[in-house]
């Protein structure tokens, strides 16, 4: 049989160029609800906007990975989509590893940050176990940098303070895979 039967029909090659098709179809349309947050297209890409810039500002660059330590929740949705802009690789982790787990992967594919619940601190590698990791960046709903902070860690930043950090600054887009 000579037939030819098409399964897809023509659509984004990536994840980030069909989020941008949505975004330039229907800004105002809602892409996200969690955590009581419902985010139409547009300030959910602003939000990616300005995670994109803020961890660029941290020099977060094209090809490198950053561990992601996160519930499902709209941070993870956000970072993703900036790790997307940037041209960087997420590495999503379960949030049920253990601290020895987490730093065996963040070593091993060489995350040069972490972004993680606040309350998953004590799970995060130390300096020596994760020399790469430049950054480690707490999730917390009350924008405190938690407990990697308190212990004096100079790589702990939260996330409110790098999204303010990113706000207002263009980054330049990563080409995208075709």
């Amino acid at each position: 049989d000579s037939r030819v039967v098409r399964c897809f029909a023509e659509r984004p090659a990536t994840i980030g160029a069909l989020f941008d098709a949505a975004l330039a179809a229907e800004p105002a349309r809602e892409a996200l609800v969690a955590d009581g947050q419902r985010l139409d297209y547009a300030t959910l890409s602003a939000r990616a906007d300005a995670a994109a810039a803020g961890l660029s500002l941290l020099g977060v660059t094209a090809g490198e990975r950053v561990a992601l330590l996160l519930v499902n929740r709209v941070e993870f949705v956000v970072a993703f989509l900036a790790l997307l802009r940037l041209g960087a690789i997420a590495v999503p982790l379960g949030t049920r590893l253990q601290g020895p787990e987490v730093a065996w992967i963040v070593e091993h594919c060489g995350a040069v940050a972490l972004i993680h619940e606040a309350d998953l601190a004590a799970r995060v590698p130390a300096p020596e176990a994760a020399p790469r990791l430049r950054r480690v960046i707490a999730v917390a709903d009350d924008g405190a940098r938690g407990e990697m902070a308190a212990r004096g860690d100079p790589r702990a930043l939260d996330w409110a303070a790098m999204l303010a950090a990113g706000a207002g600054h263009a980054v330049e887009r990563a080409p995208a895979d075709e």
